[in-house]
């Protein structure tokens, strides 16, 4: 028994396959020629093997049917004993040179335990024969090109128009990225410009640079009779038109250089393409760096349709369905095939080498494992080089080409887990500039040169490579240290920076940040180093509003200090973990252990600016629980360190402070002056960028604050523009809690009272989605409540309800509690809407009770007004009437005029219904007189037209 080889086939025809009169068969941009047995994709003959011609030929004969492979090894290899295998080599081949698995194209399907079967529509001309292909010799020695290369068309042409026009090519890129590939398909296009052939030498075996030179003959079937066989080459080459593609130089590029100039200058034209990870550095040469695949960003979930529209996911895809041929992208496996491609960088060879691994792990499951990629990218294609087969085999090809000290440095540099300057480089790996920008030069180091300075990076798959040899060489201990060192100085020295500047200056390395903490708190870490490290980056976690980060890193610092031992670091520490824990957490007796503690150090240090932050977040938790006295008493401490630093933004900070306090109390009127005070004060642009940096902007809160109080007191047109500037606000750019806290405060509610359902569901919207993404789970669970009312109003109550629940449970569970009572009170209507009568009473008590007993007026007339709705409802119209009267009291003295016209509406169809129609009137004309703007938006409109109804 005999394995038929691919190459060991000649012009044959096959025994056994006929076109039985057929002229041609045609399926979709192909035709396959029965005259000259040639296959053409729209008119450009595809190199493709005889046995394969012969398989695809049956496959046509019988469309839709199912060929078992009996029958195929039959009819293709008649009178011979083939191995099975010999079949699946053929058919691998066929798929592959039809594109088999691209989107749009499935041709073979392999029916399992049945054989194959051709599915797609298949035309037959049975005419004249189609036009002979033209076949004339052209004279080379280029492999069989098997793969379509994805996503590399754009390139492909301006290489091919750079061969044609320059003398010398040089692609340059480093291991993985598809140098060979991309040079014999341009070598394949260029057949028909050079007459006297395209030459390829493959020269990664060739380790002697005395013999480069020779590779170079022997391919061109030239003799060498001498010590230097360059004066024959060049004379052999004089009157030629030739292209010549030297393959892999990296390893000898002196040697190869010196060849490529003298071919330059001692011809006229012949044409050199170079595959490199290095430059040759002559005369003439034209640079093509290669970039990676194009690849999804990081933010979304794609469905399949959009991940395909990235190169680097269609070549995913095309390898897995070569391994897998039923193999199709879901929508559901999209996100984790753009996160594989994501994590490869887009490196053709990486993604390959991963999408092999789908047929044994799943899409997902390989995604989840890529972490350990050079042990999981293995098995490359059996005809492929061997340092193309394993990721591993590659990146030792470049890493062996290193001098000693090199290779070293390189390891240096596996420590950083993004990007590093020139200076991080000299500080932590020991090089100077000159030695990486030499590292850039053989594709090991990648540059991205922005608006800033120049910034340098490894590639991951190249970084996992180099801190396996960093372990080897028992360095990493200490190469960490050095990095930890380096980021905890960094961070000290710009600790004093003006807020704001941090995220500017350390945004690009967040990830080295972490990299250095999770090594000092490691067993081989350094205690001293990780506070130090946590203390100096706590502002940073907070400016970029990684709350749930600054409190995991200040919650382990704490824990290794003695207290007294580092006063201004454990007072950063402390407020850091107190704030990250209010809006990650909540309301928690340990977030307010940690603030009073911060409120402790920042006093004994006199920081005016420390206890200004800590009295702020202090007053949160009072709001949040609704302790009005305690947060008004914060507010007067504000104006005292106003009054003694005479700093405008504790001005500032002492008026919205004290504005809130009043707003909660009903004191609409002193909480509109304060609030218009703190947006009116003029603070140096460092000072408010400093206060933004904790996320306690004042006018943030203040403007929020004026859309409130201007709607309960009736200006509804003032409060749609102060609520949808602060929609603006959210959708912009920001801090992501000072963008939930405009969402939360006005953004979402005042456009639902408003009647503006669009631009609530818009803002409700944005609310949950930043929550969400940054652990804010109050704010998320405010964003149910809020949602819960949209559905309602959309006509989806049950689901309204629903999310009302989760909503309300999560925040009290989180001791959240500042709309906790208005949101209470929305939820009996809905639940009074949906019949549940009993659970709406329960419900309005409960809000009622807690109105009265913290002093909540901003809401107290809602809670009596609710509550008699479901009395009426009850048929306890007396009751009903004695608490709308007090609502209406207490409306009027509040000088609130929306709830006025809430009061005095329930209180006109309570009227109605017992047949006082001038009573009923008198309370809409009543409520309506306090209005003088708005009188467009749903509420005021709303009782027009129901008072013109019964007049």
């Amino acid at each position: 028994m005999r394995l038929d080889s691919v190459a060991a086939e000649g012009p044959q025809d096959p025994g056994g396959t006929t076109c039985r009169g057929i002229t041609a068969f045609r399926f979709g941009a192909f035709v396959l020629d029965c005259g000259t047995r040639r296959l053409l994709e729209e008119g450009q003959p595809i190199r493709l093997g005889s046995r394969a011609i012969a398989i695809l030929q049956v496959l046509l004969e019988q469309p839709g049917e199912v060929l078992s492979r009996r029958e195929l090894l039959d009819r293709v290899w008649p009178h011979t004993v083939v191995v099975d295998a010999n079949l699946t080599v053929h058919i691998g081949a066929l798929r592959q040179a039809l594109g088999d698995g691209r989107p749009g194209r499935r041709f073979i399907v392999n029916i399992q335990g049945r054989g194959y079967s051709f599915v797609a529509p298949v035309e037959v001309d049975r005419g004249a024969a189609l036009l002979a292909v033209r076949t004339e010799a052209v004279q080379h020695n280029l492999p069989l090109q098997l793969t379509h290369l994805v996503g590399r068309s754009a390139l492909i042409a301006d290489l091919a128009a750079s061969v044609t026009s320059h003398r010398m090519t040089s692609l340059i890129g480093p291991a993985g990225i598809g140098k060979t590939q991309l040079s014999l398909n341009v070598a394949h296009q260029m057949l028909p410009h050079f007459p006297h052939g395209v030459w390829v030498v493959e020269l990664a075996a060739v380790e002697d640079p005395m013999l480069v030179a020779s590779a170079l003959a022997e391919v061109l079937w030239l003799g060498v009779r001498s010590d230097d066989p360059v004066p024959g080459l060049i004379a052999a080459l004089q009157q030629r038109r030739t292209l010549i593609v030297l393959d892999n130089c990296e390893h000898l590029i002196d040697s190869i250089a010196t060849l490529a100039d003298a071919l330059l200058r001692g011809t006229t034209d012949v044409h050199l393409l170079i595959t490199s990870r290095e430059t040759l550095r002559i005369q003439g040469e034209q640079i093509k760096r290669i970039a990676p695949l194009e690849m999804p960003p990081e933010n979304g979930r794609p469905s399949s349709k959009e991940a395909l529209g990235f190169s680097a996911v269609q070549l995913f895809v095309e390898r897995a369905t070569a391994a897998l041929p039923d193999f199709e992208l879901s929508d559901a496996d999209a996100p984790f095939a753009c996160a594989i491609c994501r994590k490869l960088e887009g490196m053709p060879l990486a993604i390959e080498l991963a999408a092999a691994r789908v047929e044994a792990l799943g899409v997902r499951t390989l995604a989840e494992r890529l972490d350990d990629r050079l042990k999981l990218l293995t098995g490359g294609r059996r005809s492929a080089l061997p340092r193309h087969k394993t990721l591993t085999a590659a990146l030792e090809w470049s890493y062996r080409l290193l001098a000693p000290e090199e290779q070293k440095g390189l390891r240096g540099l596996a420590v950083f887990a993004g990007g590093f300057t020139l200076e991080a480089a000299q500080e932590v790996a020991g090089l100077a500039a000159e030695e990486v920008v030499k590292l850039v030069d053989r594709s090991l180091v990648v540059v991205e040169v922005g608006d800033c300075d120049a910034r340098f990076r490894l590639l991951q798959t190249t970084r996992a490579y180099t801190l396996d040899r960093l372990e080897e060489a028992g360095e990493t201990d200490s190469q960490s240290r050095k990095h930890a060192a380096f980021w905890g100085g960094e961070l000290q020295r710009h600790g004093d920076v003006p807020g704001g500047r941090l995220r500017e200056l350390f945004v690009a390395d967040v990830d080295n940040i972490r990299a250095a903490l999770h090594w000092a708190f490691s067993e081989s870490g350094d205690d001293a180093l990780a506070v130090k490290l946590a203390a100096g980056s706590a502002q940073l976690w907070i400016e970029l509003s990684l709350l749930a980060e600054a409190g995991r890193w200040s919650r382990r610092a704490i824990a290794f200090m003695q207290p007294g031992q580092f006063p201004a670091g454990e007072m950063l520490l402390h407020s850091a973990l107190g704030l990250s824990l209010l809006y990650t957490e909540g309301v928690s007796e340990e977030a307010a252990a940690a603030l009073r503690r911060a409120r402790e150090l920042s006093n004994g240090a006199g920081d005016y600016d420390w206890q200004l932050q800590v009295l702020v977040a202090l007053s949160w938790i009072a709001h949040r629980k609704e302790d009005y006295d305690g947060s008004l008493q914060m507010a007067h401490e504000a104006r005292g360190l106003a009054d003694a630093s005479q700093d405008p933004i504790a001005f500032a900070t002492a008026d919205w402070l004290t504005g809130v306090s009043h707003f909660f109390r009903a004191n609409y009127r002193d909480a509109l002056a304060f609030a218009q005070s703190a947006c009116d004060r003029r603070l140096p642009p460092v000072r408010r960028a400093h206060i933004a940096s904790w996320e306690i902007e004042h006018a943030t809160s203040a403007r929020c604050l004026m859309a409130n109080t201007h709607w309960a007191q009736g200006r509804l047109e003032q409060a749609w523009r102060a609520a949808d500037d602060r929609i603006e606000h959210a959708l912009a750019e920001g801090h992501a809690v000072s963008q939930c806290m405009s969402l939360t405060w006005a953004g979402c509610g005042i456009p639902l009272r408003l009647g503006r359902l669009e631009r609530a569901e818009l803002a409700i919207s944005k609310l949950q989605q930043l929550a969400k993404a940054n652990g804010l789970a109050n704010m998320y669970a405010a964003g149910l409540c809020f949602e819960g009312q949209l559905r309602a109003r959309l006509g989806e109550l049950e689901q309204g309800i629903d999310l009302m629940q989760e909503g309300l449970l999560n925040l009290r569970r989180g001791g959240s509690l500042t709309h906790y009572t208005a949101f209470v009170s929305e939820f009996a209507l809905l639940l009074l809407a949906a019949g549940r009568v009993g659970a709406a009473l329960e419900r309005a008590d409960e809000a009622v009770q807690r109105a009265e007993r913290h002093g909540s007026g901003w809401w107290q007339p809602e809670t009596m007004r609710v509550k008699a709705e479901v009395l009426i409802a009850m048929q306890r119209d007396e009751a009903a009437s004695e608490l709308l009267q007090r609502s209406l009291a207490m409306a009027h003295g509040q000088a609130a005029q929306s709830w006025v016209l809430r009061t005095s509406l329930s209180l006109a169809k309570l009227h109605l219904a017992r047949g006082r129609v001038e009573g009923a009137r008198e309370a809409v004309r009543g409520g309506l007189s306090g209005f003088s703007e708005g009188l467009q938006y749903e509420e005021p409109a709303g009782a027009r037209q129901f008072l013109e109804s019964i007049e």
